[in-house]
C-alpha cells in the first residue's frame, strides 16, 4: 500500500496545537473558508452521508479515503481535506476540487451554499498543485496521514491483492474487495447467516429486509465476511451504498473503477458486459432510498450474486424471485448478551439488561445507543444501568439519541420510513399505535379510521411493505419503540379521535361478549383481553366511572372463569371506587359483591367477610332480593372456608328460601351445591350427595355448565370418600369434559388433581403421575403457588410406594416444594409429601384432606429414631395459614423440622 510523502513528518496528534503555517501557496484565508464551508455541508453530517458522496463516478476511485469513526464535523473535514489534497485523476484534475464540484452539484441552485462552493473549486484549481498538497500538512483536528492511510486500511477486508487505495486501481486489480468490517461485537444470527451463506453461494439476487435499526447491514457485512474468507467469489465482493440515493450510472461507474475500468461512456452497458464473465458478490445497502437505482444494477447482475438490504421489500420486484428474508429484533438473551458486551467494564446484572432490552424490544441500534449512554454519560452514576433504566421509561426515545444521524439515533431512523409513507398510511399507523393492547384486528382498526376493509387493507400492506407492521395471523401490532414513536408524531387532536373511537369500540366489543354464548374458554375475550383491559385503564384515567362500571361487570364472569383472579381483584377495586363516586347505593352494593368474591376466590376471607356484611343492608335497603340471597350464598362460602360450618349453614338455608320464593333455579342450585358441601365436611356423605343430586338437574335445566361440573367434581369427592372409586372416576371424567369446554382452567386443574389422587389410591402411579403433570402448568400459568406445591406432592407420593426407594427419587421434587411453599405450609409437605408416610389406616388417609381426619405416621427418613407425628396437626397448620389465621402457640414447633435440601440436617423431629 502506497503511502503519502507526508505520512509522518512534522505534526501533532489530533487536538494537539500545530506550530508550523501552511505552505506560502495557499492563502490561510482560503484554508479557513474551505474549512467552514465544508463544515457546513450536509453532506458531511456523517461518515456514511460522506462515503455516499463519493459512489459519484468522479470520486469513486477515492472512496476508500473517506475517513471512518469520525467524532464530529470538524475532524471529519480535517481528515478529508488531508486524504484528498494531493491526489489526482488520470486528466489531471485534483480530487479535492472534485470533491467540491459534486458538492456543489448535489446543493440545490438557490442556496448560498452551492455558491460558496463552486466559488471554492474555482480558486482552489487556480492554485499550483504543490500548493494544494500542502494541506496535507498536518492541521488542527487532524491526525498525520499514515494514521489515515491505517484507519482505512482497518476499515476494508482486503482480499487475496492488495488494495492500493491511494489510486484508482489499475486494470490489472481484476480481483476487488471492497466491503466494510461487520461491527464488533457481533450477535452471530447463525441460522439466519447461514442461510443467506447458501443461497448467494448458489447465485441469484436475494433481499434482506426489516425495520430500520434491527441490523441488516451488520448482518449483511458479517456474511460477506464469511464469503470473502471462504473465497466463494474469486471475482471479488463489493459494498455499494446506495443511502446517498446515487444514480444508477454512478453507482455503475463505481463498480467498474473497482474493476480497473474508468471513463466508460455507457457505464450500466459496460456494467453488464463485465457482469456476463464475472462473477462478484455485490451487496447494495440500504437499497430503499434508491429503488431505482437498485433495480437498475439488478437488471444488469448477470453472473453476479447480489445482496440487497432494504427496509422496503418491493425493491427488485422483477429481479427477486426469492421470499425476502425477513430480520426481526433480537430475543431478549441475545439482547442481553449485545448489551452487556458494550457495556465493558460497567457492571451489568442480567435484570436490568433484560429489563432495557425489553423496554427497546430487541433493536440492536437502540441497545447500542443504550449501552452509549451508559458509559459515555450515566458512567459516574451510582447505579448507572438502574438511573438509565428510570430515564428510558419517563423519555423514552429521547435516552436513545446522540445527534441527528440515523447510526446515532433511533428516531431519525424512523423519521426516514416515516417520511417515505403517504398520508393514509401515516393515519392507520397512528391508529395501530394508539390500541390499548398489544395488537388489534382489522375491525377494530376500521372502527377507529371510519373506513372498510378495501380501504384499509391496501394501507396495511403499505405499512408490512416498508417492514412496519407486524402480522401474526389475522393480528397486527408494532414495535414498541415505533409504537411509541408514531404516538409522538399524531397531532393532538387526531390521536385524540382515534383513541375515543378505539375506547368505544372495545366498550361495546366487552359488554357484547360479557356472555359467554357458546364460545369455549370465553373466546372473544381471551382474544381481545389486553385491549379490553387497556380501555379500562382509559376510563379509569379519564374518571369515566360509568365506563369503568360498565366494564368491570362485563369481564368479571370472565377473568373468574380464566382464573385471572389477581385482575378481577384490582378491577373489582376500581368498580366500588366508581360507585362511590356516583353515590348510587345500587352500585354500591353490587361492586362490594363483587370485590367480596374476588377476595373471597384469593382465600382473603376477612376482607371479602367485611366486604360482603356491608354490602348485606344494602340490598335489604334497596329491596334487592336477588342481591341480598346472592350476598348470603356469599358469606355462607366465606364461613364455609374459616371452619364457622353453623354460619355457613344458616347463611345458605336463608339464601335457600329467598331463591325458592322469587323463583330463581340458579340460585337455588348455586345454594345446594354449597349446603352439600358442609355436609361433605362434616363428614355426612348421604346428606351431601343428596344435595349434589338436587342441584345437578337444575343446573342442567338452567343451562349453567360451571355449576353442573363443579357438582359432577363434588359428586366425584363424595363417591371418592365412600370408596366407590369407579363412581368417582365417571363423575370426575364428566366434571373435567365440562371445565375444558367452557374454559374453566383451575377448576380443570382441580379435576386433575383429584383424578391423580383416585388413580394413586388405585395403585395406578403411571396414570397418577400423567394427570398430575397435565396440572401442573395450568397452576403455574395461574401463579397459584399452592397449587403448584400439592401437585408436587402428588407427583412425590407417586413415584412408588417403597419409602425407602423413593426418598432420593423425591428429593428434587421437595426442593421444588420448599421454593413454592411458606414456611408455614412446611409441616404438611414433610409430613405428608416424600412419598415416605405410611398411614396406619390407608382406608382413612384417602379421606385426610376433604374430612381432616386425625391419623398417626410414621416418617421413615435418615433419621434412625422414626418420629411420630401428628399428621392432622400439620393440615390444620396449612389450612389455617392459607385462610390468613395466626399460629398457635404450639405451631411453632412443627416448623422446628429438618432441612428440607437433601434432608441434610441432623435436627430431632418433633414428637408429638
Amino acid at each position: 500500500m502506497r503511502l503519502s510523502r507526508y505520512d509522518s513528518e512534522g505534526g501533532a496528534d489530533v487536538g494537539g496545537v500545530i506550530s508550523e503555517e501552511p505552505m506560502p501557496a495557499i492563502p490561510s484565508e482560503l484554508t479557513q473558508r474551505l474549512r467552514e464551508t465544508l463544515v457546513r455541508c450536509p453532506d458531511l453530517e456523517s461518515d456514511r452521508a460522506l462515503r455516499a458522496v463519493f459512489v459519484d463516478a468522479r470520486l469513486a476511485p477515492w472512496i476508500n479515503r473517506v475517513p471512518e469513526n469520525t467524532p464530529d464535523r470538524a475532524a471529519r473535514v480535517n481528515l478529508l481535506i488531508a486524504a484528498l489534497c494531493n491526489q489526482t485523476a488520470a486528466n489531471g484534475d485534483n480530487a479535492l476540487v472534485l470533491l467540491l464540484c459534486v458538492l456543489a452539484e448535489n446543493t440545490p441552485g438557490g442556496d448560498a451554499l452551492h455558491g460558496e462552493l463552486a466559488r471554492l473549486a474555482a480558486e482552489l484549481q487556480a492554485c499550483p498543485p504543490t500548493g494544494l498538497a500542502s494541506l496535507a500538512l498536518p492541521v488542527a483536528g487532524a491526525v498525520p496521514f499514515v494514521q489515515i492511510e491505517q484507519q482505512v486500511a482497518q476499515q476494508i477486508n482486503i482480499g487475496p491483492l492488495a488494495l492500493n487505495v491511494g489510486q484508482p486501481a489499475p486494470q490489472s486489480a481484476a480481483v476487488p474487495f471492497r466491503t466494510l468490517n461487520p461491527p464488533e461485537p457481533f450477535i452471530d444470527r447463525a441460522t439466519l447467516r447461514e442461510l443467506l451463506n447458501a443461497q448467494l453461494r448458489a447465485g441469484g439476487a436475494h433481499l434482506l429486509s426489516g425495520i430500520g435499526g434491527v441490523g441488516k447491514t451488520a448482518l449483511a457485512l458479517r456474511v460477506a465476511q464469511d464469503l470473502s474468507d471462504a473465497r466463494a467469489f474469486p471475482d471479488g465482493v463489493l459494498w455499494i451504498p446506495l443511502e446517498g440515493a446515487p444514480t444508477a450510472e454512478m453507482a455503475a461507474a463505481w463498480i467498474l473503477a473497482a474493476f480497473g475500468r474508468h471513463g466508460e461512456p455507457d457505464p450500466l452497458g459496460a456494467l453488464a458486459g463485465l457482469l456476463r464473465i464475472r462473477r462478484p458478490l455485490l451487496i447494495l445497502d440500504n437499497a430503499e432510498t434508491a429503488k431505482d437505482t437498485a433495480d437498475a444494477l439488478l437488471a444488469r447482475r448477470g453472473q453476479a450474486a447480489v445482496l440487497v438490504t432494504s427496509r422496503d421489500v418491493t425493491v427488485g420486484l422483477q429481479a427477486i424471485a426469492d421470499v425476502p428474508t425477513d430480520l426481526a429484533p433480537l430475543e431478549t438473551p441475545d439482547a442481553v448478551l449485545l448489551l452487556q458486551s458494550r457495556l465493558g467494564d460497567v457492571p451489568a446484572s442480567e435484570v436490568a439488561a433484560a429489563a432495557i432490552a425489553e423496554l427497546v424490544g430487541g433493536l440492536p441500534l437502540a441497545l447500542t445507543l443504550a449501552a452509549a449512554f451508559i458509559t459515555r454519560r450515566l458512567r459516574r452514576e451510582r447505579d448507572p444501568l438502574a438511573a438509565y433504566l428510570d430515564r428510558l421509561r419517563r423519555h423514552g426515545l429521547a435516552a436513545l439519541e446522540f445527534g441527528e444521524r440515523r447510526d446515532a439515533s433511533v428516531r431519525v431512523t424512523f423519521d426516514l420510513s416515516w417520511q417515505a409513507l403517504p398520508p393514509a398510511a401515516r393515519d392507520a399507523l397512528g391508529a395501530l399505535a394508539l390500541i390499548p393492547g398489544d395488537s388489534a384486528d382489522m375491525t377494530a382498526l376500521q372502527s377507529a379510521l371510519q373506513t372498510d376493509t378495501l380501504t384499509l387493507e391496501p394501507l396495511l400492506w403499505q405499512l408490512s411493505d416498508a417492514s412496519l407492521l407486524i402480522q401474526t395471523g389475522e393480528r397486527y401490532s408494532l414495535h414498541p419503540l415505533l409504537r411509541h414513536y408514531t404516538v409522538q408524531q399524531l397531532p393532538a387532536e387526531q390521536a385524540a379521535t382515534y383513541r375515543a373511537r378505539l375506547y368505544n369500540y372495545y366498550l361495546a366489543y366487552a359488554q357484547a361478549h360479557a356472555i359467554d354464548a357458546g364460545q369455549p374458554d370465553y373466546a372473544p375475550l381471551e382474544a381481545e383481553r389486553d385491549n379490553v383491559l387497556g380501555a379500562m385503564a382509559w376510563a379509569w384515567e379519564r374518571e369515566d366511572w360509568p365506563a369503568v362500571i360498565a366494564l368491570a361487570e362485563a369481564v368479571h364472569g370472565y377473568l373468574q372463569r380464566r382464573g385471572y383472579w389477581h385482575v378481577w381483584r384490582e378491577r373489582a377495586a376500581w368498580r366500588l371506587h366508581a360507585a362511590r363516586q356516583r353515590h348510587d347505593r345500587g352500585e354500591i352494593a353490587a361492586a362490594l359483591l363483587r370485590l367480596g368474591e374476588a377476595h373471597r376466590m384469593l382465600a382473603e376471607y376477612r376482607e371479602a367477610h367485611s366486604l360482603l356484611e356491608e354490602a348485606l343492608p344494602l340490598y335489604r335497603a334497596n329491596g334487592d332480593r336477588l342481591g341480598e340471597a346472592n350476598t348470603l350464598t356469599n358469606l355462607g362460602d366465606v364461613h364455609y372456608s374459616l371452619d364457622a360450618y353453623e354460619e355457613a349453614r344458616a347463611c345458605h338455608e336463608a339464601a335457600l328460601l329467598i331463591y325458592r320464593a322469587i323463583g330463581a333455579r340458579l340460585g337455588e342450585a348455586n345454594t345446594l351445591l354449597s349446603l352439600g358441601d358442609i355436609h361433605a365436611m362434616l363428614d355426612e356423605p348421604e346428606a351431601a350427595r343428596a344435595c349434589y343430586e338436587n342441584a345437578l338437574p337444575l343446573y342442567r335445566e338452567s343451562g349453567e355448565r360451571l355449576g353442573e361440573a363443579n357438582t359432577r367434581k363434588s359428586l366425584g369427592d363424595v363417591h371418592f370418600g365412600l370408596g366407590a372409586r369407579e363412581e368417582a372416576r365417571t363423575y370426575y371424567d364428566a366434571a373435567l369434559t365440562l371445565y375444558r369446554a367452557i374454559g374453566s382452567r383451575m377448576s380443570e386443574a382441580n379435576t386433575l388433581r383429584s383424578l391423580g389422587n383416585l388413580h394413586f389410591a388405585l395403585a395406578e402411579y403411571a396414570e397418577a403421575r400423567a394427570r398430575l403433570d397435565e396440572a401442573l402448568p395450568i397452576y403455574r400459568a395461574a401463579g397459584d403457588r399452592l397449587g403448584e406445591a400439592n401437585v408436587y406432592r402428588g407427583l412425590a407420593d407417586s413415584v412408588t410406594c417403597s419409602p425407602q426407594r423413593c426418598l432420593p427419587r423425591c428429593a428434587p421434587t421437595t426442593r421444588r416444594m420448599r421454593c413454592l411453599t411458606p414456611n408455614w405450609l412446611l409441616p404438611n409437605a414433610i409430613f405428608s409429601t416424600p412419598g415416605n408416610v405410611i398411614a396406619s389406616n390407608s382406608a382413612v388417609s384417602s379421606r385426610l384432606m376433604p374430612y381432616q381426619k386425625t391419623i398417626r405416621c410414621r416418617l421413615k427418613s435418615r433419621f434412625k429414631d422414626c418420629a411420630i407425628v401428628d399428621i392432622g396437626s400439620a393440615y390444620q397448620l396449612w389450612k389455617g395459614a392459607v385462610m390468613g389465621t395466626s399460629m398457635s402457640p404450639g405451631d411453632s414447633e412443627l416448623c422446628g423440622a429438618p432441612d428440607f435440601n437433601g434432608f441434610s440436617s441432623g435436627a430431632a423431629l418433633p414428637v408429638v
